[in-house]
């Protein structure tokens, strides 16, 4: 089964997932790329306006594979909106499909019926680990702290072999 892992990554936590799960699990990686730079500011406006930011075109790339792994931050709950023309072009046209996010903090549950909606079936599974997480039980980072985190190879190969662990449970790699 061909698998192509497709990243979008504001910080580049989420490219480090995907570039190591790729890696790891020997599948092809594209990673979206942005026409326009992004702040934190135009993140608010996508997400408020619903709004959906040009991106490089990928999807020739898309047709030959039939399992694919999306890779991107949640954002104020949403899926990155860099992903929606994606989602766009593989709207009830894929079976097999799952969702990682390396975020900052929040409540993300309703992340599954947000993909459900946008590409018109099921995620396999989702995947969320926090990067509040990743602090003291007993202290209180900020917005600050949780945005400038940054992921050191042992962090992220840990996140890596337990996304591992959880696309095998749901054989979501050997479909």
């Amino acid at each position: 089964m061909n698998t192509l892992i497709v990243s979008y990554s504001y910080t580049g936590n989420n490219e480090t997932i995907a570039k190591g799960l790729a890696h790891r699990i020997g599948a092809d990686h594209i990673a979206i790329a942005e026409q326009s730079k992004r702040s934190l500011f135009t993140i608010v406006l996508d997400i408020v306006f619903n709004r959906t930011p040009k991106i490089n075109d990928i999807s020739q790339s898309l047709n030959k594979y039939d399992n694919f792994l999306f890779i991107a931050p949640v954002w104020l709950g949403k899926v990155a909106t860099p992903l929606r023309n994606c989602f766009k072009t593989l709207k009830n046209k894929i079976d097999n499909y799952s969702f990682v996010s390396f975020s900052a903090s929040g409540n993300n549950s309703k992340l599954g019926e947000e993909l459900f909606d946008l590409i018109g079936k099921e995620p396999k599974v989702v995947l969320n680990p926090l990067i509040i997480d990743l602090f003291p039980a007993n202290s209180k980072p900020s917005h600050k702290d949780l945005n400038s985190y940054r992921l050191g190879d042992n962090i992220a190969n840990k996140i890596i072999e337990n996304v591992e662990m959880e696309l095998k449970k749901v054989n979501f790699l050997n479909v």
